[in-house]
């Protein structure tokens, strides 16, 4: 007898679920998501590096062969799933270049490592330094 009750108000009930790509889940303030970088305010300290446990975050620089004069660029590589979201980056970060949004990062089927240059950063302003 219990069990038709259960049937029955399941029935008249509706579905629980969410229809996906029409209905999106709202995430709730304070969840923590996609990690997301501004290069122009990043200064090439290295705190994201050195704080991140899980090495998500590099900053290194790499011969521009693409010029003439071969310069030095500035660039940052996250690897985007090694990141466990815990937020330290964005803590160490003295600059303000990385916030956590509240949605987190799209499924992908491949790994993928995101290379940004940092435009703040050149050789000549590195070596008059």
């Amino acid at each position: 007898m219990r069990m038709v009750g259960v049937v029955l108000r399941n029935l008249l009930r509706g579905p629980v679920t969410r229809h996906y790509p029409d209905e999106r889940r709202t995430f709730f303030t304070g969840s923590r998501g996609r990690l997301v970088f501004a290069p122009e305010r990043c200064e090439f300290c290295g705190e994201c590096e050195r704080i991140c446990p899980a090495r998500a975050i590099e900053l290194d620089t790499a011969w521009d062969t693409s010029r003439e004069d071969y310069a030095i660029i500035w660039l940052r590589r996250y690897y985007s799933f090694r990141c466990i979201a815990c937020g330290s980056c964005v803590e160490a970060c003295p600059y303000g270049a990385l916030h956590l949004e509240t949605e987190p990062e799209a499924p992908a089927y491949r790994k993928r490592v995101s290379v940004e240059e940092i435009p703040n950063w050149h050789w000549s302003e590195w070596v008059a330094s």
